[in-house]
């Protein structure tokens, strides 16, 4: 017998459902790989997508590196939002794209509290009362290198090291700070604009000079050439001046 853990799975249910939904030449869902500090925009992109078109859309979060993984292993998704340029262009790279990675937002990095505005001091964080850190895993998550770079530009991420408790997504890291698992988060910005958080926040955003500019783009993929009028709609629907105003109300740039 073969061992599987829960969340391999899970995950190898989520493939198969999903292979033999693209299988279906009439099906015409498109499923949508997006990087997890998308998932409070991306509910009302979703919504407003299929109310002006009827077409249907399956959100799959989970971290750039792990849907990059994915994709490389043959996940059959038709578009994939990433939190960086990297990802989507080593993916044109090996030729699985239909085109060159397109910016749709650039993300801000912030440091998030449940207690108290003391504790947004950078210095604050090599304090006693600080004992966890959420982040999310640099190995997986460009808002995880973001992080990393920014401490190590501060002289902090050695001093600190101890302290990081890293989530495999940006989610994973909010998920720590707010089952109390972490004193304080590194996170995305568009979390304090999520309207199912019912804590009191604090934060404060992280001086861009400190780590390099988060640039998130999309592509479409070519695994999918019975949806292809679909994607176009998805595709030009997520660069309109609507979807735009949305990244907008939940803190991304938009250049």
């Amino acid at each position: 017998m073969f061992g599987f853990s829960t969340s391999q799975f899970l995950g190898f249910a989520l493939f198969i459902c999903l292979f033999l939904s693209c299988k279906s030449p009439s099906n015409s869902v498109l499923n949508i790989a997006v990087a997890a500090n998308v998932q409070f925009p991306i509910s009302k992109i979703k919504i407003a997508f299929e109310e002006k078109t009827n077409i249907p859309c399956n959100i799959i979060l989970n971290s750039s590196g792990r849907i990059f993984a994915q994709i490389v292993e043959g996940a059959p998704y038709d578009l994939f939002l990433s939190a960086n340029t990297d990802y989507p262009a080593r993916l044109h790279e090996k030729e699985l794209t239909t085109q060159a990675p397109i910016i749709y937002a650039t993300g801000k990095l912030i440091l998030l509290s449940l207690k108290d505005s003391n504790a947004l001091n950078i210095d604050y964080l090599k304090m006693d009362q600080i004992n966890k850190i959420a982040i999310a895993n640099p190995r997986f998550a460009p808002y995880g290198i973001a992080t990393k770079e920014a401490l190590e530009k501060l002289n902090l991420f050695k001093i600190l090291e101890d302290k990081l408790v890293r989530g495999e997504s940006v989610s994973q890291a909010n998920q720590f700070l707010f089952s109390g698992a972490a004193d304080i988060a590194f996170t995305s910005k568009s979390t304090i604009f999520s309207d199912k958080l019912d804590s009191k926040l604090y934060w404060k955003e992280i001086d861009q000079a400190l780590y390099s500019k988060i640039d998130q783009a999309f592509v479409t993929m070519k695994n999918s050439k019975a949806k292809q009028t679909e994607i176009k709609a998805f595709q030009d629907f997520l660069l309109s001046e609507e979807a735009k105003k949305i990244f907008q109300d939940f803190g991304y740039g938009i250049d």
